[in-house]
């Protein structure tokens, strides 16, 4: 090959790989317009972050309380038990959710600072230029990737919390519960006369569906052994 023949073979490989570098720029620079477009989605949420997550939670939160209350009426103790369980179960989802939101956020962030600290357009030898590049078009989808995981964790809805509780048979055992203490107040000798009101037993309430074990019908008595049989007093 001649000095002309390998002149010209020069030009035309600087010129592809000009015009490649100019291709690439124009992808990197349509990939960053994504991202900063993506990432700005976050701005409004990370303002108020907790408001965003428990709103999400609101529907939850009244169906929650308006079952507890009425239940409580007639199993006080026992209802709240299980309703703080389900709403600590919330809390825990909203902290743990919270905690995914801002580790989102902080990778956000950081890889934002490092955009901020590179010019892709800078008097740089070109191949430090094309490997900044090449990293940087790798790097921007996954970085949006986080942006779409933030937004799902902080707008996924609550859990949806159906109800298992069966509140005619609860009933049924609370009506139970109230013959035994009218048949106790019929009774001079039972427990030497130290009645106990039905939301106040000494003993433990029947186990409730849906929290404990099912117990076979509870039936009216009117004597202590009786009694005894079938709600052990603890000492």
């Amino acid at each position: 090959m001649d000095d002309t023949s390998r002149l010209n073979y020069a030009k035309i490989k600087n010129y592809i790989y000009d015009w490649n570098l100019r291709h690439k720029e124009a992808k990197l620079n349509t990939r960053l317009n994504e991202f900063y477009k993506s990432a700005q989605k976050l701005e409004n949420y990370k303002i108020d972050r907790d408001y965003f997550i428990q709103k999400n939670f609101e529907n939850d939160r009244n169906s929650i309380e308006l079952k507890r209350e009425f239940i409580k009426q007639h199993l006080v103790r026992r209802i709240d038990r299980h309703f703080d369980d389900l709403l600590e179960k919330i809390d825990d989802e909203i902290s743990s959710r919270r905690e995914k939101f801002d580790f989102y956020v902080n990778q956000i962030e950081s890889y934002q600072k490092q955009l901020e600290n590179l010019d892709f357009y800078d008097k740089i030898n070109t191949k430090t230029k094309h490997v900044i590049i090449e990293e940087s078009l790798k790097t921007i989808p996954i970085h949006i990737k986080i942006v779409d995981n933030a937004l799902y964790e902080i707008n996924k809805p609550g859990f949806g919390i159906k109800d298992n509780l069966n509140y005619g048979l609860i009933f049924d055992q609370f009506m139970s519960l109230l013959q035994i203490e009218s048949n106790l107040k019929n009774t001079e000798q039972i427990m030497g006369g130290n009645l106990c009101p039905i939301m106040n037993f000494p003993f433990p309430f029947p186990p409730l569906p849906g929290l404990m074990a099912p117990i076979p019908p509870v039936p009216a008595i009117s004597c202590v052994g009786k009694f005894e049989s079938v709600f052990p007093i603890k000492p």
